[in-house]
């Protein structure tokens, strides 16, 4: 079973939609803001819309509630309660480690496979860096920084110390012992 999570109303009512038309029973779609912990928090109801906002107070108000959607911040451990979890996919655009931090219980019972998109504009690597390691994982380059050591493919490189100049990509996060079944592990260092 699939559980979609998206602070956007608007992104889980597509997504709810096409689950719908396609007559899917194995996808439940959520709308929630997921974080380290419960706190009042919002989200734009359409992701295209223009941030800046001008104009007199009332207006801003006006703007305010119709085009922003006000949501308590659930943790994945809430939301995922008692279910089996094999992989967590996060997109979260800086938030990574607020968004693990609130997971322990199913990082601690399931060990899933974490599948996590960085961009250097939304903070820095070695603090990612850090936490996966805290949560005893390892993080390995999913992306064209694998391409950098070998031309084997289905490689996977350890993400041992941060990237400076890295922009964006994708990390595969395992519980440290985990197998990486049909994937090669390449101990040799990234060039710099």
């Amino acid at each position: 079973n699939v559980i979609a999570i998206d602070g956007c109303k608007q992104a889980i009512d597509c997504l709810q939609e096409s689950i719908r038309r396609n007559e899917f029973t194995n996808i439940e779609a959520i709308h929630a803001i997921v974080s380290h912990s419960n706190f009042p928090a919002s989200i734009p109801k359409d992701l295209n819309q223009e941030s800046t906002i001008r104009g007199s107070v009332s207006w801003y108000k006006k703007f305010l509630y119709k085009h922003w959607d006000f949501l308590h911040a659930k943790t994945l451990d809430e939301i995922i309660g008692d279910r089996k979890c094999s992989l967590i996919k996060i997109t979260v655009n800086g938030f990574e480690s607020g968004v693990l931090s609130g997971a322990v219980k199913i990082l601690e019972r399931d060990n899933p496979v974490l599948l996590i998109e960085w961009n250097s504009e939304w903070g820095t690597m070695g603090h990612l860096l850090d936490t996966i390691q805290d949560l005893d994982y390892e993080a390995f380059f999913l992306n064209e920084y694998s391409g950098n050591v070998g031309s084997r493919t289905n490689t996977l490189i350890p993400a041992l110390t941060s990237c400076e100049d890295c922009g964006s990509g994708c990390f595969l996060c395992y519980p440290i012992g985990h197998p990486k079944y049909g994937l090669y592990v390449d101990t040799r260092k990234v060039s710099e």
